[in-house]
């Protein structure tokens, strides 16, 4: 059931176990400022409760925690749609996700406007990568709406549904969409059509102005063989890029991927190249991803690489010439759905709000992390890498600074273990240490200044630490106290809690 033009006014009376702070100096933050965190009864995220998974509550800058929603029993996921895409571009509009497999897909305005698009959601539409998308000029924004147990075939679909984001109405829909994009006012999408047997055999590749829709190229397969995955790239320039997964059941029964360049002018598609890939697609999994340089000029894909359901090689195309180049060979996380998404393993690559920067977050069989930092505008550059640490390490936390400046990344231990957060300068490539800590999930301020961030508390007798928020100034490496996740009394930790930052509003 979708809900339309619906606001919440959130009335109840929540009582929390806290442990009090006291402030007397300034917390990190400002006075328009709130931060809106996840607080439920568990020692970290994924542990919560079935029956009493937690609330949301905001924390303003005098340190105070105001009620603003009670999560629903069997809530196991809270969390934005995708890390940079959940944003509209004019900074109003913030797409979050509440529920477990199945839930509610909201929008959030400030800090007190709440409205409620889809009760019967599937989290894989907040996975990130093109699975929501506001427009340019955030007027309006869309979305797949995964159908019941397609994420359990060969790809998935859905009914893509496309919003006014002031009126909330529903503008169109299109059905069975396994893959879309959004550029200017105008959006791309993909269909498949089947065979008596279920195969997909056609793909229309279909182009919408704001007004009416066209299928503007029809792809089909080869005689025993079937798509199995899609995504599509609209370009500046108009054009679109398609890259199709492609197995046969007789001959070579790899699974390949074909790179399609569309113009919707001529209505042709070009196979400018295809090549075996080592692993397959996941329906789940956002292995088959296409990525642009702010001006279009390079483009960028990811195909899996049998390692993982969830890790990809990348590759470059210069568009003018459209020569390819491989840029990580393999082992690069891309975003999933998973029942655990707070697991150290699923700390995927993002992009910049700009799109100028991929950091792409890496891990190998030998358990050796590694971020690079990818200038997307100049392909010809080899990366920023920056190793986590030892065998073992992660890159626990990734992200931008609203001004695509820097990046801000935890490297080190997991789960409690000792760690560091780290910037990096990404005019010089500079990279600095920010504070030694025990860090796990953080958002950053709307200034770029500052980031909250979970810190992992130890404790002796063998029992797991505890989490704190803290917030801490990058420049000064201030650190100061928000939330106090448990006390030890008498040796035994009590009262234990996390507070999971979602979004720092303005």
């Amino acid at each position: 059931m979708v809900l339309k033009n619906l606001r919440y006014t959130v009335l109840f009376v929540l009582i929390l176990v806290m442990i009090p702070i006291g402030f007397t100096q300034d917390i990190g933050i400002q006075e328009d400022e709130k931060l809106l965190v996840w607080v439920a009864e568990a020692q970290r995220p994924g542990r919560q409760g079935a029956q009493n998974p937690g609330e949301l509550l905001w924390i303003d800058s005098q340190g105070n925690f105001e009620p603003f929603m009670v999560l629903p029993p069997q809530t196991t996921h809270v969390m934005t749609c995708g890390r940079t895409s959940s944003l509209s571009p004019d900074g109003e509009s913030l797409a979050f996700y509440a529920g477990a497999d199945i839930g509610t897909l909201h929008i959030l305005r400030g800090t007190d406007s709440l409205f409620v698009v889809d009760t019967d959601f599937h989290a894989m539409g907040c996975t990130g990568n093109g699975t929501f998308e506001f427009f340019p000029d955030s007027s309006q924004f869309a979305y797949i709406d995964y159908a019941p147990g397609s994420l359990d075939g060969a790809y998935g679909e859905g009914i893509l549904r496309i919003y006014n984001n002031t009126t909330f109405e529903q503008i169109r829909q299109f059905e069975l969409a396994t893959a879309f994009d959004v550029e200017g006012s105008g959006l791309t999408y993909i269909r498949f059509f089947t065979n008596d047997r279920g195969e997909a055999v056609e793909a229309a590749v279909i182009l919408w102005d704001g007004e009416s829709d066209r299928e503007v190229a029809t792809l089909f397969s080869e005689t025993d063989c079937a798509y199995n995955n899609a995504n599509v790239k609209l370009l500046p320039d108009g054009n679109i890029i398609a890259i199709m997964g492609h197995r046969c059941s007789t001959g070579d029964t790899r699974t390949n991927w074909q790179y399609y360049v569309i113009s919707p002018e001529n209505r042709t598609a070009t196979q400018i190249t295809q090549s075996p890939q080592v692993g397959r697609f996941f329906a789940f999994s956002r292995t088959n991803s296409i990525l642009s340089s702010p001006d279009g000029s390079t483009s960028y894909f990811t195909v899996p690489d049998g390692i993982t359901n969830h890790t990809v090689a990348l590759m470059s195309v210069e568009m003018g010439n459209m020569i390819m180049t491989p840029v990580l060979d393999q082992n690069t996380i891309m975003p999933r759905y998973t029942n655990n998404p707070y697991a150290s393993e699923n700390h995927p690559s993002i992009q910049s709000a700009d799109g100028a920067w991929l950091g792409a977050v890496q891990n190998t069989a030998d358990n050796e992390a590694t971020l690079s930092l990818i200038d997307m505008s100049q392909p010809g550059l080899p990366p920023i890498e920056l190793n986590a640490g030892s065998r073992g390490d992660q890159i626990v936390e990734l992200e931008f600074t609203p001004d695509n400046s820097r990046a801000i990344y935890v490297a080190g231990g997991d789960n409690g273990d000792d760690n560091s957060l780290w910037g990096v300068d990404l005019v010089t490539g500079n990279n600095f240490r920010i504070r030694r800590g025990q860090y796990g999930w953080g958002v950053i301020s709307p200034d770029g200044g500052r980031i909250a961030v979970m810190n992992w508390m130890p404790t002796e007798n063998n029992q797991p630490p505890y989490a704190t928020l803290v917030i801490v100034d990058i420049e000064s490496t201030q650190e100061t106290l928000l939330f106090n996740g448990g006390e030890v009394v008498n040796g035994d930790l009590t009262g234990v809690r996390f507070a999971l930052p979602i979004t720092w509003r303005r």
